[in-house]
């Protein structure tokens, strides 16, 4: 019996080895083999895991552009807890909700400027009117949840403090953890 639960165990993580190797296929393709950006694009588009899109934000290089990026927070996977983290991580939304002037750059071209302009503008507008939902990413803004640390008076003693300083720049919307 041990057997043959230990040869139904190896199955299962052979195939989800499968998916990961299939998924880090979809992020080398976008990331560094398809050349043509509205292929590119139309990769990131069908791609139908919240999960896979967080991986692809996260090994993306942002200095290539924001076109890909735009496609994430368009895309109808894109749940609350990677809305935070792309708000909260990369800075571009977090200065443009605090200056929108801030993220221009004379050396941008106006179709990545548009693309800047419109990842920030989509970010921000979905995480303020709830476009976004609560989903399978998780994230803590770092605000909020001072009660996450049961008997470290401390840890619950600089969360309130961040907490408090950053209600004067930030709606509570933008710093409610996913958790």
């Amino acid at each position: 019996m041990d057997y043959l639960r230990k040869k139904m165990d190896n199955l299962v993580i052979l195939k989800q080895v499968g998916i990961m190797s299939e998924a880090n296929n979809i992020i080398d393709q976008i990331i560094y083999q398809e050349e043509n950006e509205a292929k590119r694009l139309e990769l990131t588009r069908n791609i139908n895991d919240v999960n896979l899109l967080r991986q692809l934000v996260e090994s993306y290089n942002w200095d290539d552009g924001y076109a890909i990026p735009l496609e994430v927070v368009k895309h109808p996977r894109c749940d609350l807890g990677l809305a935070l983290l792309l708000f909260w991580e990369f800075d571009t939304a977090r200065m443009y909700y605090q200056d929108p002037l801030s993220i221009i750059s004379e050396y941008d071209s106006e179709g990545e400027k548009k693309n800047k302009i419109s990842f920030c503008e989509i970010l921000i507008s979905g995480i303020r009117n709830n476009t976004y939902k609560a989903g399978i990413i998780k994230y803590d803004t770092g605000f909020f949840g001072e009660g996450l640390y049961p008997g470290d008076e401390r840890k619950q003693r600089i969360r309130e403090i961040k907490t408090k300083k950053a209600r004067e720049q930030y709606e509570e919307v933008f710093m409610k953890p996913v958790l």
